[in-house]
């Protein structure tokens, strides 16, 4: 936790910073000097809302397990308004007081949120010979998949411990996963690496190692007498295995109904987007074929753990 409370203090400090810096080019209101720095810091948190936000290139920029906090720019953007807003003449003293300090609360509360609220209780998940994990709640699938990507890397972890690092409520951030893994990969060989999902790109090389999937399904797509298991607007996460071809991928899904399934166009079509997170090598000297001896383990599997 203590990662977190570095990242909301170095937060609320660039927050505080922008804030005066808000009140005193408000000294120069009506100059060029403040209409260029406006339309500057409305054309950056335009291209933060469209390029950056919640997209896995903040994870190279800021690469480390506070990202989920400092990858949220918007209470810094609000700070700087709302120092601009608090020495306006046009607007009452008392106007300005009140809808500065409700900026200031919800800045705050942005910032803040992640750490918020408490982990699910976690059951006892069956884990299968090979170190799959399943989820023993209905929130814990990003957890659950968290658990088994580190068991193929030889890092031992629990569902529980994982919903508690990944920052699992009613379900995990992508970035909350991000920092479950960050934190039980430091001092080892191991680092992690997170990318855009790209259903047409399973060439890449991003494939070529087991990873996880946090994906965004629209579940509508499917026909009616399709048992799919999914819910639209609700995000699901799984462990990628190794890819059958260009248009079909092996996974193992922590719903107790599934386990070791492939894929094809027919769900893969389905997804909106979402991120691969996977575990990377240090340096060169570090070898694959511990992983890969596991994954081959996992896929051994296939047909005895669905339905368990």
């Amino acid at each position: 936790m203590s990662d977190l409370l570095t990242a909301i203090f170095i937060q609320i400090l660039l927050c505080a910073g922008l804030f005066h810096l808000g009140t005193r080019l408000s000294e120069h209101r009506g100059s060029a000097r403040f209409g260029l720095s406006v339309a500057v810091a409305v054309a950056g948190m335009a291209i933060y809302g469209g390029l950056l936000w919640n997209r896995p290139v903040m994870a190279s920029i800021l690469p480390g397990s506070g990202l989920i906090v400092l990858a949220n720019w918007l209470p810094l953007w609000g700070c700087f308004f709302a120092g601009i807003y608090s020495q306006s003449t046009k607007v009452s003293r008392s106007r300005r007081s009140v809808v500065g300090a409700v900026c200031l609360v919800a800045c705050l509360y942005s910032t803040i949120q992640p750490v918020t609220g408490t982990a699910p209780v976690c059951g006892h998940g069956m884990m299968t010979p090979a170190g799959l994990q399943y989820q023993s709640t209905p929130f814990t699938c990003s957890a659950a998949c968290a658990v088994s990507l580190l068991n193929m890397h030889g890092i031992d972890a629990t569902e529980s411990e994982l919903a508690d690092l990944c920052l699992t409520r009613q379900g995990t951030h992508w970035m909350g996963l991000y920092r479950g893994l960050k934190v039980k990969t430091a001092n080892t060989a191991w680092d992690v690496e997170v990318t855009e999902f790209d259903p047409h790109r399973f060439a890449s090389p991003v494939f070529d190692s087991p990873g996880i999937l946090a994906l965004d399904i629209d579940s509508s797509v499917f026909p009616e007498d399709v048992d799919h298991g999914f819910q639209s607007d609700v995000g699901h996460s799984v462990v990628f295995l190794q890819k059958q071809s260009d248009e079909v991928i092996t996974v193992f899904d922590p719903s107790p109904d599934f386990g070791v399934e492939d894929w094809g166009t027919d769900v893969l079509r389905c997804v909106r987007g979402g991120v691969v997170l996977r575990l990377v090598p240090r340096n060169e000297r570090i070898a694959w074929s511990p992983v890969h001896r596991r994954v081959a383990s996992a896929l051994l599997e296939r047909g005895a753990t669905a339905g368990l």
